[in-house]
């Protein structure tokens, strides 16, 4: 990846962002190839190429530190030769670095056309900033075909995306071939056959086989290195809230911490069994069956204990992730069987699931105010809609990546020798990033050997979903801004403290303090915030 600084000039300031990858359009005093003030001549309002004569968007976006150059891949290069659009790509960094140095670019004045992927801006950085971002909707009406075929077949898709003023100010997503479920747990089976234990089925049992794994060397080295349980703290993927289901709590994923019970929005740290999943947690890792470095070490950390090198024995007997393969490799995942919901001792036994975050996204591509004919930039956001182009995208590129035959069918090839699972899936396409659209019924015409098994998997979780999760609903401007500060407090304290319980106990002691303490920060506002957006979303 090509790393840059880029400068911000406010008023006769520059403020250097050394940490940064992007160089923002107009700073360096570039400009776009064509630079008509009209689209008279330049601009097909249908067909294809989009433009006469070359033209340039620049595009700021994330992606997935495997993932190529954009302009190097197949499908992106097809596309510019179709629509004779070129996209300058500048790529933002990696995680917490760009959450910082975002607002700052929001702030800049200094825009690109376009913000592109799932994961560059969510709702609030648009709704709080809706002068900076093209109104789509009066833009898809006269040119979005693609679109106005998505929505037409898939009302709820216009919806889900549709802000709360009624304007639409950023694409969706839906993936082809999504379980309901996001993660599942393996538990080393090879272990449970050496030690003779049966898989276990609650809470109490769970503990039982932990601690046989801590104390029995089922790995047979002769050294106590065995980790029971490994997992990344509170993390969405791959950490423990999966867990709360057992003690009543049914989390709706996206690291909100919120939970609904007969449409009744819920913070979980504050809800009926929250004491109680963490009391269990800390008793677990105070007799060392839960990782002792699992509040402090990084995703890599983690990871090299879920898969160690090729010729050690397995150290790990239970770890969470999207799949078994992803957690524990190509060469071990075998080793590992799937783990099913625990039931909790007042008889609990849910799982998370929310369907639009696992399947779907919004905000994946917005149109700025800055671009010079968005008309351009939003027919050439539409033909990434077209089915072929939006599988291309997740999957990678026909003949590459995909087989795709005369009736619509279409097969997943296999990663060549020597090349991880996780490197195909994310080296020659955006996958999870991508804007897309996949219907249900092209969906069902697919094979995809790899992933197909996860969602076999994820499907034995169903009879386990809570009734209700807490969707992707909008927000007002003014709830985003007020959220905006109400939750990052609430959220840091209530994670942090939860961490410490987990490690060093007390949580039955000082749980009342803690709510009180909760609330005096401004949890009921914010669950109020929370439950209007969920009434205005469910139509009430």
């Amino acid at each position: 990846m090509n790393k840059k600084f880029f400068r911000l000039e406010i008023g006769v300031c520059t403020i250097c962002l050394g940490m940064a990858l992007i160089v923002l359009a107009g700073c360096e005093g570039k400009s776009k190839v064509s630079t008509a003030t009209s689209t008279e001549g330049l601009f097909n309002e249908t067909g294809f190429p989009i433009v006469n004569q070359p033209y340039t968007l620049k595009a700021i976006s994330s992606k997935h530190e495997k993932t190529q150059d954009f302009n190097s891949l197949q499908l992106f290069q097809e596309l510019e030769k179709k629509t004779g659009v070129h996209i300058e790509w500048e790529y933002t960094p990696q995680g917490s670095d760009w959450n910082t140095q975002k607002p700052l670019v929001l702030a800049s004045g200094q825009l690109p056309d376009i913000f592109f992927a799932r994961t560059t801006l969510v709702e609030s950085d648009v709704l709080s900033n809706l002068g900076l971002f093209v109104p789509l909707d009066p833009l898809i009406e006269k040119y979005g075909e693609n679109l106005k075929r998505i929505f037409a077949a898939d009302p709820s898709i216009k919806s889900f995306v549709t802000a709360y003023d009624g304007h639409i100010y950023g694409l969706p997503q839906k993936m082809p071939r999504r379980p309901r479920a996001y993660s599942l747990n393996g538990i080393n089976q090879a272990w449970l056959d050496k030690l003779g234990l049966e898989m276990p089925t609650t809470t109490d049992e769970f503990y039982n086989v932990l601690k046989a794994f801590k104390t029995r060397d089922p790995n047979g080295n002769g050294i106590a290195d065995e980790i029971p349980w490994s997992f990344q703290a509170f993390n969405d993927l791959a950490g423990c809230t999966d867990f709360f289901g057992a003690f009543g709590i049914a989390e709706s994923l996206g690291e909100t911490w919120l939970s609904v019970t007969n449409g009744k929005v819920q913070y979980i740290a504050a809800q009926d069994g929250f004491q109680d999943a963490i009391a269990w947690l800390n008793k677990l890792y105070a007799e060392q069956l839960i990782d002792q470095e699992a509040f402090t070490m990084d995703w890599g950390m983690w990871a090299a204990k879920c898969d160690p090198p090729a010729g050690t024995p397995d150290i790990v007997g239970v770890a969470p992730h999207w799949s078994r393969d992803l957690a524990f490799g190509l060469t071990r995942y075998e080793h590992y069987s799937l783990l099913m919901p625990l039931k909790g001792p007042k008889g609990y036994q849910y799982w998370r699931h929310n369907n639009e975050f696992v399947q779907s996204a919004k905000y994946t591509l917005e149109i700025t105010t800055s671009t010079q004919h968005p008309e351009i930039a939003l027919r050439w956001a539409d033909a990434l809609y077209d089915e072929l182009v939006s599988l291309q995208m997740y999957y990678g590129a026909v003949g590459e990546v995909l087989e795709v035959k005369d009736d619509g069918s279409f097969f997943v090839k296999l990663p060549p020798e020597g090349l991880d699972n996780d490197t195909w899936r994310w080296g020659r396409q955006m996958n999870d990033f991508s804007p897309c659209y996949v219907s249900d019924a092209r969906s069902a015409m697919g094979e995809d050997p790899l992933f197909d098994a996860q969602v076999i998997d994820k499907a034995l979780f169903t009879p386990y979903f809570a009734k209700e999760y807490y969707p992707p609903a909008a927000l007002t401007p003014d709830e985003a801004g007020e959220l905006a500060i109400l939750r990052t407090d609430i959220h840091n304290y209530a994670r942090e403290q939860a961490s410490l319980w987990v490690v060093n106990g007390g949580v039955e002691r000082e749980y009342a303090a803690f709510v009180q303490q909760l609330n005096t920060m401004g949890l009921p506002r914010m669950v109020e915030i929370y439950q209007n957006a969920y009434n205005r979303y469910m139509g009430k």
